[in-house]
């Protein structure tokens, strides 16, 4: 197995996706696999056209990105736009990939998605691994629809993100272009691909019931059948007076809600993202009746220091179990950056360079995580961290 990533700043969309191709592609026997990451100022279809022209047939999959991208070579910007591409070579891996635009009952987006990629695929059996980009709004039932059509297996991917909120959020695979929906890539190979999801974020004594929530299980009405805006606040010890101001999204960044997994090895971060005239806190995933919901927090400078930490665990953690590590794909949530200045965000490229230790890696940042518990359950969650590791053996 060999692994290239490559990156291009370019104010030609079409350049960029062909310059990074080529150089991705370099030395691989055959292309299993490209994972593509676009700025979301680019024209998208134009990137895909110009990383085809050196992929060929090759698959592709990825999304929309937002604010930039993190390589060995550092944190990747432009004003003109970028976009990065990490290329997996192997004798034996097989990867196919399927997408499709939402549809009224989101579960079957992702069936078709699916089994648009089982149709490709030579490999007998079930695939082993999927990864799986989609744009915002039905991230949950995207997962459901995986399993009600392949069963459980490991799902791991992120939201794309994008720097406005005019629709630009896209994500793709070598045959498609979806504004909004999914897309998959079923992996099928012998060797182990690892997952760590965490947010990093401290639980704290404050917690209650979700007694009452929205129609579309994404507003908390009430917390132990309170307003839940005045339940935060107390926990926040402020008045709900002082907490609509500019600095609120701030607040749900460094004080966001958690709900813990049924075995409670995990806590699943719900990011607050607006409050209703009625006082009830808009969240970007799922929550129901009779939840646990907990204020988690954390200080900037802990969300600086998380990936590196985590990596640098992760990897310990692969290294005692005999695993050796071919590559890394880091899907960092780009909201946890909303304060960081242009010296915070070289800081934390330099520690993600350093915990990486010249294993190729690449970083977007996107608007949702998913990946999966220790007990192997796959979930959705906000403002979290979800590392990829791509082993040799």
């Amino acid at each position: 197995m060999k692994t290239n990533v490559s990156w291009q700043s370019s104010d030609d969309s079409r350049t960029a996706g062909k310059s990074i191709a080529k150089k991705a592609v370099l030395d691989l026997e055959r292309t299993k696999i490209a994972f593509l990451f676009n700025s979301s100022k680019y024209d998208q279809e134009a990137v895909l056209n110009g990383a085809k022209e050196e992929l060929g047939t090759a698959p592709i999959i990825g999304c929309t990105t937002s604010i930039g991208l993190f390589t060995s070579e550092g944190f990747i910007s432009s004003e003109d736009g970028f976009s990065g591409m990490l290329a997996i070579g192997d004798n034996i891996m097989e990867a196919t990939t399927g997408a499709c635009t939402r549809l009224v009952d989101a579960r079957d987006s992702a069936k078709y998605a699916i089994l648009e990629a089982l149709k490709k695929h030579t490999k007998k059996g079930r695939p082993n691994y999927c990864f799986m980009f989609c744009t915002p709004g039905a991230e949950e039932e995207y997962q459901k629809g995986i399993f009600e059509t392949i069963g459980s297996i490991p799902i791991f991917g992120g939201v794309a993100s994008s720097d406005t909120t005019d629709g630009q959020a896209k994500v793709f695979t070598e045959n498609a272009l979806i504004n909004e929906g999914v897309a998959v890539a079923l992996i099928y190979t012998d060797k182990n691909i690892e997952n760590w999801f965490d947010g990093k974020y401290h639980e704290t004594t404050k917690c209650g019931i979700i007694t009452d929530v929205g129609s579309n299980h994404r507003t908390i009405k009430q917390i132990d059948s309170k307003d839940a805006f005045k339940v935060y606040s107390t926990w926040n010890n402020k008045k709900m007076s002082e907490m609509k101001d500019e600095n609120l999204y701030k607040e749900f960044i460094l004080h966001p809600l958690g709900i813990k997994t049924v075995d409670g090895s995990s806590t699943i971060i719900r990011q607050p993202i607006s409050i209703t005239e009625n006082n009830e806190i808009e969240v970007n995933e799922n929550v129901y009746i009779n939840n646990g919901i907990i204020k988690m927090t954390a200080t900037k400078e802990e969300l600086m220091n998380a990936p590196n930490a985590v990596i640098r665990k992760f990897l310990d953690n692969l290294r005692v179990e005999g695993k050796e590590v071919n590559s890394l794909i880091l899907l960092h949530s780009g909201k946890r950056l909303i304060d960081f200045s242009e010296e915070d965000i070289s800081y934390i490229a330099e520690s993600i360079k350093s915990a990486a230790n010249k294993i190729p890696f690449i970083m977007p940042l996107t608007f949702g995580e998913f990946g999966v518990t220790d007990t192997g359950s796959n979930l959705c969650g906000d403002l979290m961290m979800t590392f990829v590791a791509i082993c040799n053996n």
